[in-house]
């Protein structure tokens, strides 16, 4: 099944897509990231329409645990961040794969 995005949230994902390669570099150098990807935002899991920069870290910790530098910020350039654990190893997910296209296309594994 495939989506096609509106263009105000094209120029979000543009926008976001944006953001994440100004700081992508910033943010690997913080102990613990593993990988940055920009994703639909997930608010208490619910998908939003908004897009957000996605931090996969080793492991998940409170702020109060860091150091201010090690902190992740909530917002990059009027984006959105979440910090999320990364797997370990496969894990199967139970939401097929989802592809964004420049066409502003997105197709979500279902047919």
């Amino acid at each position: 099944m495939a989506k096609y995005y509106t263009a105000e949230e094209h120029s979000a994902l543009d926008r976001a897509i944006e953001t994440k390669r100004n700081h992508e570099d910033e943010l690997f150098k913080i102990p613990g990231v593993r990988t940055v990807s920009v994703q639909p935002k997930i608010t208490k899991g619910i998908r939003t329409p908004e897009f957000a920069i996605v931090v996969h870290v080793e492991r998940k910790m409170a702020a109060d645990e860091l150091l201010p530098s090690e902190v992740i910020p909530r917002i990059l350039d009027s984006v959105s961040t979440d910090v999320v654990e990364a797997a370990r190893g496969r894990v199967a997910s139970t939401q097929p794969p989802i592809t964004v296209h420049k066409c502003g296309a997105r197709t979500d594994g279902n047919r």
